[in-house]
């Protein structure tokens, strides 16, 4: 979260509104605790869409279908398939989360999953 923090304010150096950023979580519980993080440091941030007031929209995926922000961030890609779905649908998800920037994506992860393992030998093969 402190880099999601970091990657936050420095779109907000170059001119983002909050309104417009995201930060898009797989579940319920992850979109509460980065709300009280966010709070914790004094950053506005709304479980609701709104360009009303200028605030981190924190949203879970499933949630975040048809909208669009210049910045989103994923936190905790490691925690991906969830223990209930599969790895097909999750990725089905991951795809509708990621396709909500339209500016600029930022994927975080603390531990290793399917999806980390996969995107870093993607990356790697880019190189």
């Amino acid at each position: 979260m402190n880099h999601i923090v970091a990657w936050l304010n420095s779109a907000r150096r170059a001119g983002a509104r909050l309104s417009r950023t995201a930060i898009l979580c797989r579940y319920n519980r992850q979109v509460d605790r980065v709300l009280e993080y966010l709070k914790a440091r004094d950053i506005e941030a709304s479980r609701t869409p709104s360009d009303q007031r200028d605030a981190v929209n924190v949203l879970t995926m499933h949630s975040s279908k048809g909208l669009e922000f210049e910045y989103v961030a994923i936190p905790d890609l490691g925690a991906m398939p969830a223990p209930k779905s599969t790895e097909v649908d999750d990725a089905r998800l991951l795809y509708v989360a990621m396709t909500r920037a339209t500016n600029e994506l930022l994927l975080t992860h603390h531990s290793d999953g399917v999806f980390t393992r996969d995107l870093t030998q993607r990356l790697a093969a880019t190189n």
